[in-house]
């Protein structure tokens, strides 16, 4: 993942971890940008099985660890001077991939062990919003990359950013130890987070752009 899109999460905590990580590979050269994006998704697909077997804390954990090997990957390219479309478009996808796998964790850990009768309802819309917060921050930049960038968008960038929305199921596996029904209080914070913030960015870019020669 570019610095440059980083959210608060990446930039205050993540890259504090990933950037030794990026540094000892890229000295040592174990793996390839592509091999640690693998190796984030792979991480990523360990969260869901956990909340399977009843492990909240550890898949949380294990969904914040794999936000943290997402951003090595960007920076191991950098460093090794391997940058790539493809590197940026494989990265993008599997996380596409790895979100619905952890919000589907979530959704069967919320329905059969706290009892959450809303939890697949409230699962659809965490996994729409969350794609749709990838694809509408991805069109807009193609649509308005000449005119407008996603900084001058403010907390509408950042707000359901991959970052945060893997950070709040990180401190929402860590609630689930002392409250019944964290994850589900999860889950229906990640639905309203992330199509708020669609329609926030929908009426955004509305706003700065409905002249005619931009319909």
């Amino acid at each position: 993942m570019p610095e440059d899109w980083d959210g608060i999460i990446s930039r205050k905590i993540n890259r504090k971890f990933s950037r030794p990580i990026s540094n000892f590979l890229a000295k040592h050269r174990f793996l390839t940008p592509n091999q640690v994006t693998l190796l984030s998704f792979f991480i990523a697909l360990s969260s869901p099985i956990l909340f399977l077997y009843k492990y909240p804390l550890f898949a949380g954990l294990l969904a914040q660890i794999s936000s943290i090997v997402d951003g090595v990957d960007g920076e191991l390219a950098r460093l090794m001077r391997k940058k790539s479309s493809f590197g940026a478009f494989f990265d993008s996808t599997l996380d596409r991939y790895a979100d619905v796998a952890i919000i589907s964790g979530m959704v069967y850990y919320s329905l059969f062990f706290e009892n959450f009768s809303l939890a697949f309802p409230f699962g659809i819309l965490a996994i729409v919003g969350t794609v749709l917060v990838s694809y509408t921050s991805a069109a807009a930049n193609l649509a308005f990359k000449k005119k407008y960038n996603k900084y001058k968008e403010g907390i509408r960038a950042y707000a359901a950013s991959r970052d945060m929305r893997l950070f709040i199921i990180f401190i929402g596996s860590i609630l689930s130890l002392l409250y019944f029904q964290a994850i589900a209080a999860t889950l229906i914070i990640l639905a309203v987070l992330t199509n708020f913030i669609v329609i926030l960015r929908i009426m955004f870019y509305k706003s700065k752009f409905s002249s005619p020669k931009f319909v």
